[in-house]
């Protein structure tokens, strides 16, 4: 079935709903990166999943169809700007893929509606943050995240190539008790590819500096992460990163 997905990026662009068309890079994941969420998604047998993000869909009717095949239905993505940005092209994707029965949308804030999902004891194998990429939206995703999965679950970030996200990473594994799971989604990408993705992080001269800069030096623009135990946190302690 992704084969059909497949042709959706071939032809590089979705259709919102004016009918216009809307280019899917730079906003969408890469298809290789899609790729592997779905193989991520089937390999470590995934049932339920949240998205901060759906922008033009790409991502989640590829994680969606991991779910179908999982034999799941669990699949809740936060986006309030669909309407209004993207004119609801996300929404008309999965449409398009027949998978809008599975997912549930949820048109709010993420720092508005996570608390509620917690407080309501919601629990998920996944969470893929690909919302507002600034640290402090991130982190405040990452915040709730944690708390709505359990020892053995999986954070996903994407834009790797941002300090901020690079930041949040480095967070999750200095005091979080977090591991990086090792992952290749460029095995198939042309090798001047991936020697692009490595500068466009080593030429952000800046951040030269920053402790997170070498942390996830590389071609990679997604980082897998793996909750590894609920560990107890003094008020008084922290790592820095």
């Amino acid at each position: 079935m992704i084969n059909e997905y497949s042709k959706i990026y071939k032809r590089g662009f979705v259709l919102d709903s004016n009918g216009e068309k809307r280019q899917i890079f730079p906003v969408s994941l890469l298809e290789h990166e899609s790729e592997f969420l779905y193989n991520f998604c089937l390999d470590n047998k995934i049932k339920k999943v949240l998205e901060v993000g759906l922008g033009f869909g790409m991502s989640s009717v590829y994680i969606g169809q991991a779910l179908l095949e999982n034999g799941c239905l669990g699949h809740t993505i936060i986006d309030p700007w669909q309407e209004e940005t993207y004119q609801n092209a996300g929404l008309l994707t999965i449409n398009e893929a027949k998978l809008n029965h599975q997912i549930k949308y949820i048109k709010e804030k993420s720092e508005l509606i996570l608390p509620k999902l917690v407080s309501s004891n919601e629990q998920f194998d996944l969470c893929f943050i690909d919302g507002c990429h600034t640290f402090e939206h991130a982190f405040i995703d990452s915040f709730y995240c944690d708390q709505l999965i359990s020892e053995g679950g999986f954070i996903v970030l994407h834009d790797l190539w941002m300090p901020s996200i690079r930041k949040l990473a480095k967070y999750l594994v200095r005091n979080k008790g977090y591991s990086i799971q090792k992952i290749n989604t460029t095995k198939n990408i042309p090798f001047r590819s991936k020697v692009y993705k490595t500068f466009v992080k080593l030429f952000q001269y800046k951040y030269l500096f920053d402790s997170s800069f070498v942390f996830t030096l590389g071609p990679e623009n997604i980082c897998v992460l793996r909750k590894n135990s609920k560990i107890q946190v003094d008020h008084t302690d922290y790592l820095r990163f």
